[in-house]
């Protein structure tokens, strides 16, 4: 049974949706032993959604959950992958810096995607249209 999305993980795919990223939501990593929030295939890049309480708290250092982010970073990473770690009160505050995090680690500005204009623009600039 998949589970059920949490309110900043909303936030996040809606980020990801409006930068027209392709991701994976709740992708098995075996080498990084976790499953990832988002995963975009093209970039190798895992992305997380850190709650405060399970991720940034007395009670998350107290039970290694700290620790164990670390490590999945390092595992993440020595096997290849990016990783972006986004926490609650910054997805929940500051979404545009959300937002500049994903296109910075993607390395690519995705913005125009969701511009019907340009969209309309790029796609008749890039037809050939015989002159006449």
């Amino acid at each position: 049974m998949p589970n059920q999305s949490t309110s900043i993980e909303l936030k996040v795919e809606e980020m990801l949706k409006t930068l027209g990223i392709k991701y994976e939501t709740q992708k098995v990593i075996l080498e990084g032993k976790t499953v990832a929030d988002f995963y975009i295939p093209s970039q190798r890049l895992v992305i997380y959604a850190d709650g405060e309480f399970f991720h940034n708290s007395k009670w998350a250092e107290k039970m290694g959950k700290k620790d164990k982010d670390i490590e999945q970073n390092f595992l993440l990473g020595i096997n290849g992958y990016n990783v972006l770690r986004l926490g609650e009160h910054e997805i929940n505050k500051n979404t545009k810096r959300c937002i500049n995090k994903i296109k910075q680690k993607t390395g690519e500005n995705y913005a125009h995607r969701t511009d019907p204009q340009r969209q309309h623009k790029e796609l008749h600039q890039s037809q050939d249209v015989p002159l006449r």
